[in-house]
C-alpha cells in the first residue's frame, strides 16, 4: 500500500482528523497550527507538534518493569534547578529573586556549579525544602553580597515546625565584610534538619541553629571565620561529625580576635550534642558553653576526637553545663619550638570551668558532671585548667582521668590545675609532664588550691607528677583532699580520716586497709600506718627502717600489747606462751623464752639452754 501524506486545511488549531479520514500508517497535516497527525496500527490517532511544542507530546518510558510512559516535559519537571527561573551563576548577576522562585516552586531544589550572586534574603519559610549544590570538585559557590541578618533562613514555627530540611554541598563567601553577628545560614523551629558538605569563606556568624531538633552534620567547615562561627541555642539531639572550624587570629599573640569570636557557642537548653573528629583553632574563645539569661545551660554535650587551639582568651569554657564529657581530645597549642619542643600557645587558660553567675535559675545552671578522658592539656599562657566557683555555686563532680598535662606557663599564679572553688573534683591516672621547652621551672604547681576558697571533696589518685622539680600542691591543701601518689606509692589524707573506709589487695604494692585499717603495702609486706580497731592477724607493725622508730613514750603510752611473739634485741631470741610443756613442741635459738600457762611449781617459766629446733628446753 502506498502511503499518503494528506494536508488539511483547517482554520481550527489542535482539530485531530478522524479515524476515518486515514489508513493506517498515512499522516496528516493541520495547516492551522503544524500539528502532525498519523494513524498507528491499532487505529488510532496519535499527535506530534512542531519543535516549539515537542516536550508536551514526546514521550518518555524509564526502564524497568511497570514503568509507565510519560512526557518529556513531565520528565524534565521532576528537578527544579535555579536556572529555571533564570539563575546564571556567573558571580556577576543577581540570582537572588530566580533563587527566590525555584525555592517557590518546589521542595527540592538544585544549583548547578557555578557562582550565585545574592544580594537580598533567601528565604524558606514554613515549608519543607532541600537546598542541593553540585560540592565535590564541581564548586557551587554563594555569593553573600548583602549585610542582613538571617540571610539564608529555612524556619517553621513553635506551632508548625518545619520538618526535613536539607541544605547541602555548597560553599559560601563574602563579597563585602558583613555584621559579625548577622547570621548566614539560619534554621529556626526545625525538626529533623541536615547539613552536609558545607564550606564556609571569611563569613561571619556562618551556621547557625535555634530550636532546632534532631539534626545531623556531615562534613561542615569554616575557615577565617568571624563572630560566631557556629551558634547553637536550645537545640537538642544533634550529631555533627567531622568539620575543621578556625577562626580570624592569624598567629599565636595576634590579638585578631574579638569578644565574641567563638568557635562554637552553645546557649541555654542544648541537650544530646555530640561533636565527633572536629577542630576549633584561633578565635577569641573556641568553644563557650553558657547559660540563658532564665538560667538554663546545655547539658549532656559531648567531644570525641576533638581538639582546641590557638584561643586567645581561653581554648575550652564552660560557664554552665549539666553533663559535658571529652574523650581522645586535646587542648592547647602544639607551636613549633626548639628541638620541635612545645612552646607557649596563645590562650590564656586551655579549660575554664565554672557555673553561671547569678543565673535567674541558680539550681539548674550549675556546672556538674564534666569529665575529661584521654585528653592531651597543653601550652597555655596561664593555667591548663580553672575550676572557679561563681555566684556562690562551685562546679561539682569534675573529673580528668588519664590525662596529660604539658607545657603550661610559668605567669603567676601559673600552672597546671587551679582549684578555685570546686565540689568533688577528681584527678585519676594523669600524667604531669614536660613545661615549656623542657624548661623546668617554668610551671610553678601541678595543682594550686586556693586559699580562702572552698574545694571539698577532692581525690588526687594515682598520678604521676613527672621529673621536674615544681610544687605538686599549692595554696592549701583541703582538709577532706585524698591524696594517692602512684610515683611512690604513697598515700595521704588531710584532716580527719577516721571515716575512711577501703580496701585493697594482700600482696601488691599499693594500700591495704580495712574499717579504720590503713597499712602501706610493698612488697607484699604490711608496714601498719594508723588504725582505731584490732589489729588484723597479718599485719605487722614496723618502723620503716632497723632502729629508726620508738614504740610509745613517756607522754604516749601504749595501753596495752598483745604480741604472739616477742623477739628482744637482735631477733634472733624470742618470747613466747602456751599450754604445755614446749619441750619437742616449740623451736627457737638458744636463750629463748616460754611461760607456761597451765604450769605449776618450777614448770611456768622454761629456758631453751641448748640445741636447736625444739629440744633443750629446762624448766626453771
Amino acid at each position: 500500500m502506498t502511503l499518503k501524506i494528506i494536508h488539511k486545511n483547517n482554520t481550527s488549531a489542535g482539530q485531530a482528523p478522524a479515524p476515518s479520514d486515514l489508513d493506517i500508517g498515512e499522516i496528516a497535516v493541520n495547516s492551522a497550527d503544524a500539528q502532525l497527525y498519523v494513524k498507528d496500527n491499532d487505529g488510532a490517532i496519535q499527535s506530534f507538534t512542531n519543535d516549539n511544542d515537542a516536550a508536551t507530546v514526546q514521550r518518555f518510558t524509564q526502564s524497568g518493569s511497570g514503568a509507565v510512559q510519560r512526557t518529556i516535559e513531565s520528565k524534565l519537571r521532576d528537578a527544579v534547578s535555579v536556572k529555571d527561573f533564570g539563575a546564571v551563576g556567573d558571580g556577576v548577576t543577581d540570582d537572588t529573586a530566580a533563587i527566590n522562585a525555584a525555592i517557590a516552586a518546589s521542595a527540592v531544589v538544585s544549583f548547578p556549579a557555578g557562582t550565585y550572586r545574592i544580594t537580598d534574603r533567601i528565604a524558606n519559610d514554613y515549608n519543607q525544602i532541600c537546598l542541593i549544590g553540585e560540592g565535590g570538585s564541581k564548586v557551587t559557590t554563594i555569593l553573600v553580597d548583602c549585610d542582613i541578618d538571617q540571610t539564608i533562613r529555612i524556619r517553621g514555627t513553635s506551632s508548625a515546625i518545619l520538618e526535613n530540611s536539607l541544605v547541602k554541598g555548597f560553599t559560601f563567601r563574602e563579597a563585602q565584610a558583613r555584621t559579625r553577628t548577622n547570621k548566614l545560614l539560619y534554621f529556626l523551629q526545625c525538626l529533623y534538619a541536615h547539613v552536609e558538605d558545607l564550606q564556609f569563606f571569611e563569613c561571619a556568624s556562618a551556621l547557625t541553629m535555634v530550636e532546632v531538633s534532631n539534626s545531623t552534620w556531615m562534613n561542615c567547615n569554616g575557615f577565617a571565620c568571624r563572630g560566631a562561627g557556629i551558634f547553637l541555642q536550645n537545640v537538642i539531639g544533634l550529631t555533627a561529625v567531622g568539620g575543621l572550624w578556625t577562626g580570624p587570629r592569624k598567629a599565636p599573640g595576634s590579638p585578631n580576635s574579638v569578644a565574641g569570636d567563638n568557635g562554637l557557642h552553645m546557649l541555654g537548653s542544648c541537650s544530646g550534642v555530640h561533636f565527633s573528629e572536629f577542630g576549633f583553632v584561633s578565635w577569641h574563645i573556641s568553644t563557650l558553653l553558657e547559660a540563658s539569661p532564665a538560667g538554663y545551660g546545655p547539658e549532656w554535650v559531648s567531644f570525641q576526637r576533638t581538639g582546641w587551639d590557638n584561643g586567645e582568651d581561653y581554648n575550652l569554657k564552660i560557664e554552665a553545663c549539666q553533663g559535658f564529657q571529652a574523650v581522645s581530645c586535646w587542648v592547647g597549642y602544639a607551636g613549633a619550638g626548639n628541638g620541635g619542643n612545645l612552646t607557649p600557645g596563645s590562650a590564656e587558660v586551655a579549660i575554664h570551668i565554672s557555673s553561671a553567675e547569678s543565673p535567674a535559675n541558680a539550681g539548674q545552671a550549675n556546672t556538674q558532671f564534666v569529665h575529661f578522658i584521654n585528653t592531651l592539656i597543653f601550652a597555655s599562657r596561664r593555667e591548663g585548667v580553672i575550676v572557679t566557683d561563681a555566684g556562690g555555686i562551685s562546679p561539682k563532680d569534675i573529673l580528668f582521668s588519664g590525662c596529660k598535662f604539658n607545657a603550661n606557663s610559668a605567669v603567676d599564679p601559673g600552672g597546671h590545675i587551679f582549684l578555685n572553688g570546686s565540689d568533688n573534683f577528681r584527678l585519676t591516672d594523669c600524667y604531669f609532664g614536660t613545661t615549656i621547652n623542657n624548661d623546668t621551672s617554668q610551671a610553678q604547681y601541678c595543682v594550686q588550691f586556693a586559699p580562702g576558697k572552698t574545694n571539698s571533696q577532692c581525690s588526687l589518685i594515682g598520678n604521676l607528677w613527672g621529673n621536674y622539680s615544681v610544687a605538686k600542691f599549692g595554696g592549701v591543701v583541703p582538709d577532706d583532699c585524698i591524696i594517692f601518689d602512684r610515683e611512690t606509692c604513697r598515700f595521704g589524707v588531710e584532716g580527719d580520716a577516721s571515716n575512711l573506709q577501703l580496701t585493697g589487695n594482700d600482696d601488691t604494692d599499693g594500700i591495704f586497709f580495712a574499717n579504720g585499717l590503713i597499712a602501706l603495702v610493698t612488697n607484699a609486706e604490711r608496714r601498719l600506718i594508723a588504725t582505731d580497731t584490732a589489729v588484723v592477724a597479718y599485719a605487722t607493725l614496723r618502723p620503716d627502717a632497723d632502729e629508726t622508730r620508738v614504740l610509745g613514750g613517756f607522754s604516749t603510752k601504749w595501753s596495752a600489747g598483745y604480741i604472739k611473739d616477742l623477739r628482744p634485741g637482735d631477733g634472733t631470741v624470742k618470747w613466747t606462751s602456751g599450754a604445755g610443756s614446749p619441750e619437742g613442741v616449740v623451736g627457737g635459738e638458744p636463750g629463748s623464752l616460754y611461760t607456761r600457762t597451765d604450769g605449776g611449781a618450777d614448770t611456768t617459766l622454761y629456758v631453751k639452754e641448748s640445741g636447736s629446733g625444739a629440744s633443750g628446753w629446762v624448766a626453771k
